[in-house]
């Protein structure tokens, strides 16, 4: 008989976070949104580098009211997976219905930035949808306005400056 080679720490903690995320990805089908919300927390403390885990998540914990948690969340899927759209989007959205305007426009902008051309414009135009739609007071909503403008024109002006050589986004 030949010994069968051990895996090594970080894979044996990969395995048991994907685990935990797919019997948390189960439980949610079937409607166990607590328990699979517990799943998916598991496995970020067991991998706390499996950025893919967040993708399920943060929307859940938003949808469960968990909303520091949310944006802990989100926080740290974007700096694991700074170019990927569908964690900055998590953010700017948890961000904005939490009525944190300014916090939600510098992701956005952030957001924009990294994902220069259509799929960032997109970002701030997803910004600016959650933005008009909440039920905040008027003078917010304007206020939520002025920051979009902002930061559209901000980001116009990076990628006017991206086509001269004059600003590397990273």
């Amino acid at each position: 008989l030949r010994a069968r080679k051990l895996r090594d720490a970080q894979t044996q903690a990969r395995v048991e976070a994907v685990s935990h995320n797919m019997t948390g990805r189960l439980l949610q089908s079937r409607g166990k949104l607590k328990l699979a919300y517990a799943q998916f927390q598991q496995a970020v403390e067991i991998d706390p580098q499996a950025v893919e885990i967040y993708r399920d998540l943060v929307p859940l914990a938003f949808q469960l009211e968990e909303t520091e948690n949310a944006i802990k969340y989100a926080t740290r899927a974007v700096e694991l997976d700074p170019l990927n759209p569908i964690y900055h989007f998590h953010r700017v959205g948890v961000l904005s219905r939490l009525r944190r305007y300014d916090e939600s426009e510098r992701a956005a902008l952030r957001a924009a930035l990294v994902h220069a051309g259509v799929l960032g414009l997109e970002l701030l135009g997803s910004y600016r949808v959650r933005v008009a739609g909440t039920d905040a007071p008027a003078g917010q909503r304007a206020s939520a306005g002025q920051a979009l403008a902002r930061a559209s024109d901000a980001v116009l002006e990076a990628f006017d400056n991206l086509g001269r050589g004059r600003l590397f986004v990273g």
